[in-house]
């Protein structure tokens, strides 16, 4: 890593190999899949496409992205598998996440670093990835592409492990997962119909349309989608897909083709968290829900009250109301706080003596209800490429796309927990109608993203062969320009006085317009505790259903005296009513630019008649970031954080190189040894979020991530190529990574914010202050390395009979984690700050404080949490399952009663999650194990042919849940019981038929 202008060296370098290159980038990733190719092939197609037509059964012949260049999987020294179309089909995937549940050394999953406790982060964010432990990277065609992917347009798709900077630019250092598009075939007309019904209220059906428009020539193909479907054992959670896919293949001249492909997607899905309620209330239940105006204490399970004068709730139960539940008393099960351990299998039976006797917590409960998570997105993909062939061994590609996907959600605010209303009368004095009732309570939140990728590049090859003992090389060289946006705005569903002078600017409650006092609550009441469809939160009108995002308004009288400003002006009358209404109060506003141009040179030399391959490559990138400092600056006309500060925007510029190398001996023609070195280097996922900066600062450009990968192994081409083999041993590092940290004890970074709005509500600090001085942080910085071995076999053993295994064995460790924390917290807009109110009170206290804390309490919190988190360094990465193992088979019957009947099945295995423990040192928590099966039938009729096929996953049904953390803390009863868990898909039932024509 650099700074400064591009080395001369490199600049004369690309140059020449410009003019003189040859194909192969092949330098780089690759291997695990197999075919057999004659060693002196010539390319009739160019040598930067691959046809995934082509492949047979699960073993593809060629890969892309072990160089990006069209070479034989043998060759390449990068770990890599490919998962071809049928392979795809025959396991039943419908999307990129489902296929990958059977990739080796792969966890599309939550873990310890993967979001916070009440999930958001994993229902809020498209699905991401991590392999050998480490975050990695999708691509779309070989250009970055972030977002969910579904399988009705994809041919294939190729899993790199380990750092591959050296062709994609920003990969992981985990790895990258291509997927490669539909193409046009110009040899042949087809269309396929698919029709899949099943459970969880499914529908899908796909098109896959191919016309010949001119022989040889001209050619276009048609991929269209429609998709419904839920979850099983989980009301609530929803998904629709309409994708439309369209690409041209045209071949004006017998050396140029031109692509273009266009595609626009309208998905609209409501998951939800994949774990079970908080407790909060079995302690007052079991002491048969009492009510009371005060107090009683922990052993009726009434811990503290819902502090401040804002605790206004909407309950959406009836026609709905709005309810004044400030100072209320409110149930938890200890004096620690309110965050409490979720509801497990082993612990959801309560005893509820003046209630149903025993209350069963149904664990698969959908808690968001009808709130959409993830909400619509509307995605736009455009690509175009030409490739231009000069003489014989020279090919020449310029490729252009552009990705846009406008993203809208709402989110729950914070964890869902089961509570009980212990309140005969609401804060006004009159009865409470819903007083001894169990129920669920959350505020809103929404987003509004936009995201913008533009790519220009070029890519010249050459081949060059000396019919002697220098061998023969495949040379390349490629410029390439990346320009990426990012837009944001984020708004809390919060309580307005629309009536207000500029003088009552921000909330009615507290200062800051979306504060904690400011936000509508939003409450249900369970009414039927036998159906699982009502353990949910409330729901505000209109929001989450059909176009109205925004929902209806609500409304409510409160006496002026409840204001925030009422003492401001004695001379008002105290009981004047004055209206406050609900409306979208933004939080948070981002307008992000970044820039890579990259150069790149690679090849890869045969030597010693074509036993020894090596590759190698040498890329620079330099990055451009503009953004504008921290979330948006207050307006001072309505109180709301919306004007994007560009004048004072953070702006990094420097160059990043990786390198790459590696090297095949094949010992004979079967059996192969091989060597693959490569590092990474990019801008963070989450450049877009400051991390603190020099002590007195707010913050600053996330650190630049890099890696880098060894791998050591064997691999062998059996059956004539037909089946492959490799085992190899690896050793990854990742540096200055970034993500939403999986906080241990509490979040410091929310605390200090907290902490910082906290003074301003109280007339300590002026909002000057508090804008100047909070950080803008939301991130935190990880760095860490695995190592381990992996095995792959895949392959067609006989022309009926396919079959895939992998194992890994991964050990994931942390070097460093959050150490950005410290000096901030030590400098003068840290911890001596905050000491000098350390005897306030606070109006709203932090994270897990109850009424009464104090701003000494808050600092503690905060110092606790980071600690906790820093703590993690030098040891396991919690969250990793260590071991991985995955088998698949199907067998067709050629001849015979059982003529074209398939049958096969396969196998997921995961070791229990890593979590190091204060106490009982490093555990294992339980492992999992899934069984898929798959039935299939095809008859050809006179003009078209119909394909049955019945996938069930899960077939057992297992749920038993997947344990994430025990507590720290010890129970009185001598136990550690379960903090956080994962549930399992429940059994999933697909009926596919397939017409084509």
């Amino acid at each position: 890593m650099n700074t400064g202008d591009t080395p001369t060296y490199l600049n004369l370098v690309v140059r020449n190999s410009l003019r003189v290159a040859t194909p192969s980038l092949l330098a780089l990733a690759a291997t695990t899949s197999t075919y057999s190719q004659d060693d002196e092939q010539v390319y009739e197609l160019s040598p930067f496409e691959v046809d995934g037509s082509d492949d047979v059964g699960y073993a593809a012949q060629n890969t892309l992205a072990g160089s990006r260049m069209n070479s034989r999987l043998k060759d390449t020294p990068t770990p890599l598998t490919v998962y071809t179309k049928e392979f795809m089909e025959d396991i039943g995937a419908d999307s990129l996440e489902e296929t990958l549940e059977y990739s080796v050394n792969m966890t599309p999953e939550m873990s310890q670093d993967e979001g916070d406790f009440g999930a958001n982060q994993g229902t809020a964010f498209d699905a991401r990835y991590r392999i050998r432990g480490l975050n990695a990277d999708q691509a779309r065609n070989f250009f970055a592409y972030e977002w969910d992917q579904d399988i009705y347009n994809i041919e294939r798709v190729d899993e790199s492990r380990g750092p591959n900077s050296i062709l994609f630019g920003i990969a992981k250092a985990g790895g990258l997962i291509n997927s490669s598009t539909k193409k046009p075939i110009l040899a042949d007309n087809f269309t396929t119909l698919n029709v899949t019904v099943g459970d969880a209220d499914r529908f899908r059906t796909s098109l896959d349309f191919n016309k010949v428009l001119i022989e040889d020539k001209l050619g276009v193909r048609f991929n269209l989608l429609h998709n419904e479907n839920g979850e099983n054992k989980r009301p609530w959670v929803s998904r629709r897909d309409d994708r439309y896919h369209m690409s041209v293949k045209y071949r004006p001249f017998e050396k140029t083709t031109i692509d273009f492909e266009y595609e626009y997607g309208d998905v609209i899905d409501s998951p939800t968290q994949p774990f079970g309620p908080q407790d909060r209330a079995s302690v007052w239940l079991a002491a048969g829900r009492p009510l009371t105006t005060s107090h009683a204490g922990s052993a009726e399970g009434l811990i503290g009250s819902n502090s401040g004068a804002g605790h206004y709730v909407y309950i959406d139960n009836g026609t709905g109301m709005v309810a004044n539940h400030s100072g209320l008393a409110k149930t938890s099960i200890s004096d620690a706080g309110f965050r409490d351990n979720h509801f497990t299998f082993d612990n959801n039976l309560l005893s509820d003596p003046s209630g149903v006797g025993t209350l069963e917590v149904p664990v698969y409960a959908s808690l968001s209800g009808p709130l959409s998570m993830r909400g619509s997105r509307d995605i736009t993909n455009m690509t175009a490429t030409i490739n231009q062939q000069f003489g014989e061994n020279t090919f020449l590609e310029l490729a252009w796309a552009k990705y846009e996907v406008d993203r809208f959600s709402h989110r729950m605010g914070g964890g869902v927990d089961l509570q009980g209303d212990p309140n005969p009368t609401l804060a006004d004095g009159s009865p409470n109608p819903w007083a001894g009732e169990l129920f669920f309570e959350t505020r809103l939140e929404r987003d509004t993203r936009l995201f913008t990728e533009d790519y220009l590049r070029a890519t010249l090859s050459h081949e060059i062969d000396t019919d002697g003992w220098l061998g023969k090389h495949r040379l390349a060289g490629m410029v390439q320009s990346r320009e990426s946006g990012f837009q944001r705005n984020s708004q809390m569903h919060s309580w307005v006085n629309p009536s207000q002078a500029n003088d009552y600017r921000g909330g009615p409650f507290t200062k800051t317009a979306w504060g904690g006092q400011n936000q509508v609550k939003i409450r249900h009441y369970l009414e039927y505790p036998t159906d699982v469809s009502d353990w949910r939160v409330g729901s505000v009108p209109g929001v989450g259903f059909g176009s109205d995002w925004n929902g209806e308004s609500l409304s409510m009288t409160v006496p002026f005296s409840a204001l925030r400003y009422s003492s401001d002006f004695p001379e008002v009358d105290p009981n004047t009513p004055v209206e406050i209404v609900s409306d979208w109060i933004t939080n948070r506003v981002k307008d992000e630019e970044s820039t890579i141009d990259a150069k790149m040179i690679a090849g890869q030399s045969f030597f010693l008649d074509n036993k020894l391959v090596v590759t190698y490559g040498l890329r620079e990138d330099d990055f451009y970031l503009f953004s504008p400092n921290g979330n948006g600056l207050v307006d001072p006309t309505d109180g709301q954080r919306n004007i994007i500060d560009r004048e004072n925007a953070l702006v990094q510029e420097f160059t990043g190189e990786t390198e790459s190398y590696g090297a095949v001996y094949h010992l004979t023609d079967q059996i192969s040894l091989i060597y693959n070195s490569s590092t990474n280097a990019g801008i963070s996922d989450y450049s877009d979020k400051d991390i603190f900066g020099a002590p007195g600062e707010q913050g600053g450009i996330n650190p630049v991530p890099s890696g880098k990968s060894e791998d050591f192994g064997i691999s062998a081409s059996l059956l004539e190529g037909r089946f492959f083999l490799k085992a190899a041993m690896f050793e990854t590092s990742s540096n200055n990574t970034t993500s939403f940290l999986q906080w241990v004890d509490g979040n410091p970074i929310s605390g200090v914010n907290n902490l910082y709005d906290e003074l301003e509500d109280l007339g300590l600090i002026t909002e000057a202050t508090n804008q100047s001085q909070r950080t803008t942080a939301e991130v935190g910085t990880t760095s860490g390395g695995s190592e381990g071995y992996e095995f792959t076999a895949i392959g067609n053993l006989t022309p009926s009979w396919r079959a895939t295994f992998n194992y890994s064995y991964t050990d994931v460790s942390i070097t460093d984690t959050f150490h950005e924390f410290t000096p901030w917290w030590e400098g003068s807009t840290g911890k001596s700050f905050f000491q000098q109110f350390a005897s306030e009170v606070m109006i709203d206290p932090i994270g897990d404080l109850n009424e009464g804390a104090t701003v000494a309490d808050g600092i503690a919190y905060i110092e606790n949490a980071a600690q906790a988190r820093q703590a993690l360094a030098g040891g396991i990465k919690p969250g990793q399952r260590q071991k991985k193992a995955n088998f698949f088979t199907n067998y067709t019957f050629r001849e015979g009663r059982f003529n074209n009947l398939r049958i096969g099945g396969g196998a997921r295995y995961a070791s229990g999650r890593i979590q190091v423990h204060p106490d009982l040192g490093v555990l294992e928590h339980n492992d999992s194990l899934y069984f898929d099966t798959v039935i299939g039938w095809t008859k050809k009729f006179e003009r078209y042919t119909l394909d049955l096929q019945l996938n069930i996953r899960n077939l057992f049904d297992e749920d038993e849940i997947s344990i994430n953390q025990v507590d720290t803390a010890q129970a009185a009863d001598g136990n550690y019981y379960v903090r956080n868990y994962i549930l399992p898909k429940r059994r999933d039932i697909k009926l596919r038929a397939a017409f084509r024509f």
